[in-house]
């Protein structure tokens, strides 16, 4: 075969570049051997002809993390990155090459960029760094006893890839707390594309992770609003979840801290209480727990160790509701702490002794 049919033939080369090849004189091979040089040209001649494709634009797609060829061959699509975003309230996101390598990591917003010099993340594997990630979210105290939400967020066009990185991220941070007091409660999300949420998460300073998760919840409960939730931690969206139904498009692992144990919840009217309302509830019971740490160790609190929980529910004279919140103390009496939450408020009003708690509850059973 002539030099000009065989480039032809392989295509793409402009005629031009053709005939100055055909000008070129043929050498005549003196035997049978290979020649190596004509190896090396011939090898040559096919990477000028893919690059001369690609210049040229012939059946080129070319997209951030994925490449594309087309035309006479087969499509060949380079695989895409993912991005991860871990949110507890420090938020930071994650770019992940198909070699499961950190390529990129960034701050979203000012609690994580204090930690970025700690989080040097780059050139990890994604299980390295989400390990190191929630070490110095310990470390800093944003991930406590009492406070032991963390929001994962995938994005990746492939929807079997996502989940396979969901899980991988997942059993790494359940490792982690093996190592603890206490179990995480873990909110995970996937999406193939995160984009029509990268305005609204620019806007109210939060993760494209963040923001999806309170914009789908309040398409899914009419009764929040965006504007509420925005300014609730991943902690107390988490509690909320302990009162109202996990919404499917999350998947959750673990029970959220300092809340109201499961056989109080009935007996309370949790469910008749307006969205606002019951923010503001779940935000009095966080304090009341936060606050009942200056009398006893973090992990007893948690645990309900050393004390017994109670808390009744009754009404001010003007009609609305307000709780008595109990931590009696087993072995001192003068330990016992009592504390009053009125609706609304999103701390406790005040502390009373254990014998005005037993007050109000002889008053409830009376009016009961």
């Amino acid at each position: 075969m002539r030099s000009e049919d065989l480039l032809k033939y392989i295509g793409g080369v402009d005629d031009e570049f053709v005939d100055e090849l055909a000008d070129d004189k043929l050498v005549p091979i003196a035997s049978r051997r290979v020649n190596r040089h004509l190896l090396a040209v011939a090898a040559c001649l096919a990477i000028v002809v893919l690059c001369a494709a690609v210049l040229m634009g012939v059946g080129v797609n070319v997209d951030r993390g994925q490449m594309t060829l087309t035309g006479n061959a087969t499509s060949i699509p380079l695989a895409h990155n993912s991005i991860v975003m871990l949110d507890v309230n420090p938020s930071l996101q994650m770019e992940i090459n198909d070699r499961n390598i950190v390529v990129s990591a960034e701050a979203i917003n000012e609690d994580a960029a204090a930690l970025m010099d700690e989080l040097q993340l780059r050139g990890m594997t994604c299980d390295e760094a989400v390990k190191k990630t929630v070490a110095v979210l310990q470390d800093h105290e944003y991930i406590t006893n009492l406070k032991n939400s963390i929001l994962v967020t995938v994005v990746n066009p492939d929807e079997s890839e996502a989940e396979l990185i969901r899980q991988t991220i997942i059993d790494v941070i359940q490792l982690t707390d093996e190592n603890t007091s206490y179990d995480f409660s873990i909110i995970s999300q996937i999406f193939s594309d995160v984009s029509e949420y990268a305005e609204l998460a620019e806007s109210y300073h939060m993760s494209a992770g963040r923001a999806a998760l309170i914009k789908k919840t309040c398409e899914l409960y009419e009764d929040y609003s965006f504007e509420v939730l925005s300014e609730c931690n991943i902690q107390t969206i988490n509690q909320l979840f302990e009162y109202i139904p996990v919404p499917e498009f999350i998947q959750r692992i673990g029970t959220a801290a300092a809340t109201v144990p499961e056989d109080f919840k009935a007996k309370l009217g949790i469910d008749g209480l307006s969205a606002e309302e019951l923010i503001s509830f779940t935000c009095a019971i966080s304090d009341f727990y936060d606050k009942l740490c200056d009398y006893y160790d973090e992990s007893d609190v948690a645990h309900h160790i050393g004390y017994v929980f109670d808390i009744v529910s009754t009404e001010n004279a003007d009609g609305t509701k307000l709780w008595a919140v109990l931590a009696e103390n087993l072995s001192n009496e003068l330990n016992t702490r009592c504390a009053i939450i009125n609706l609304g408020d999103d701390a406790i009003s005040d502390w009373c002794s254990g014998s005005a708690f037993r007050e109000i509850v002889k008053y409830i059973d009376r009016i009961a």
